[in-house]
């Protein structure tokens, strides 16, 4: 059994009082977030951070106290493990990476949990929503 390791992140950004969270089409055709495989010697959260910014070419920033992880088999005897974080766009030009991308969203929660294409990746949008709307009530946003 081979076993892959990623991590990537639920990017959101907020404009007027909605949260827009940011979905890539993969070349496959499948809907996702941005996330990539880690390089020696990296953390989690370099990995993260990198793939977003190869991908999106965005600048982001690491929400503290959210990190998931989710696995699945992508094919057979393939196993993987992808850890998200969140991350909230500080800019917001996306341009991506051709190579691995093949469209970009942002779209608000109702219209991300439609778009996603797998379960997995619906269940993790789910648990940053609950995050943030945690925060927001705890900060009286």
């Amino acid at each position: 059994m081979t076993q892959e390791y990623s991590c990537g992140g639920i990017v959101f950004k907020k404009e007027a009082h909605t949260l827009f969270f940011l979905l890539v089409q993969m070349l496959p055709g499948h809907w996702s977030f941005p996330k990539g495989h880690r390089e020696a010697g990296e953390t989690e959260v370099e990995t993260a951070i990198r793939e977003i910014r190869e991908e999106t070419h965005l600048n982001v920033e690491l929400i503290p106290g959210f990190q998931e992880v989710t696995s699945y088999y992508p094919a057979p005897h393939v196993f993987k493990q992808v850890t998200y974080f969140l991350a909230k766009a500080l800019t917001q030009d996306v341009r991506i990476q051709i190579e691995e991308i093949k469209d970009a969203l942002w779209l608000a929660f109702p219209d991300a949990c439609r778009r996603l294409t797998f379960q997995n990746d619906v269940n993790m949008l789910w648990l940053a929503h609950d995050f943030l709307t945690r925060i927001e009530e705890t900060n009286g946003a």
